[in-house]
């Protein structure tokens, strides 16, 4: 920086579209300002701005010698969209930038320009939403959703069978508890194979 002017080439790019926290800004400025200002007693931050609004964020600042070093990590508050962005660097005698209006010293840059370059993989790129990815999505989905039904039947068909199962050995006891009945009342024998006739009256 000279004096309230960063010098940024205006052909490069701070970060590229979605990039987030792999980005470093770093700017270094005089620790006493024209007006005799020592920045090294406020707090740093960033302001920027771009299609989505102005948003602030602090720096990391350290004191080296006579020169103050800020660096900033680029995050996808910037990044969300591509283009041109104006950004500019300020310092205040508060902790918090929301303090701005009742800080006692408020020293500021000149506004900067920069680029955030495009990228595949921007905002508007989302795997569900990409032809072949639904495709297989949706395949999956019938495959999961027949399994699933299948289970289900076969389930039901399983427990059918248990069902019916148990109510036939109930209806054996049955008949052989009244076939021992009528074995005991007549005196005679029975065989299961005539197990119904006996009960109906009929063959014996």
């Amino acid at each position: 920086m000279i004096g309230r002017d960063i010098q940024i080439d205006q052909t490069t790019a701070i970060a590229v579209e979605n990039d987030n926290a792999t980005e470093t800004a770093c700017f270094v400025l005089d620790r006493f300002t024209e007006s005799d200002i020592d920045l090294s007693q406020m707090s740093g931050f960033i302001v920027y701005s771009n299609e989505l609004g102005t948003r602030f964020e602090a720096l990391n600042t350290a004191l080296v010698g006579d020169k103050i070093q800020a660096s900033w990590s680029v995050t996808r508050s910037l990044t969300t969209v591509n283009g041109r962005f104006l950004f500019g660097l300020t310092f205040l005698s508060a902790a918090n930038y929301e303090d701005l209006p009742s800080a006692e010293k408020v020293w500021s840059t000149n506004i900067a320009k920069s680029n955030i370059t495009g990228s595949l993989v921007g905002d508007d790129y989302a795997v569900p939403e990409e032809p072949i990815i639904m495709q297989m999505l949706a395949i999956a989905s019938a495959v999961t959703a027949a399994g699933a039904e299948v289970q289900s039947d076969a389930q039901k068909a399983q427990q059918a069978e248990k069902k019916a199962t148990e109510e036939a050995a109930k209806t054996e006891g049955l008949i052989n508890s009244l076939v021992d009945m009528i074995d005991a009342i007549n005196g005679e024998s029975v065989t299961y194979v005539d197990s119904i006739d006996a009960i109906n009256g009929e063959v014996i």
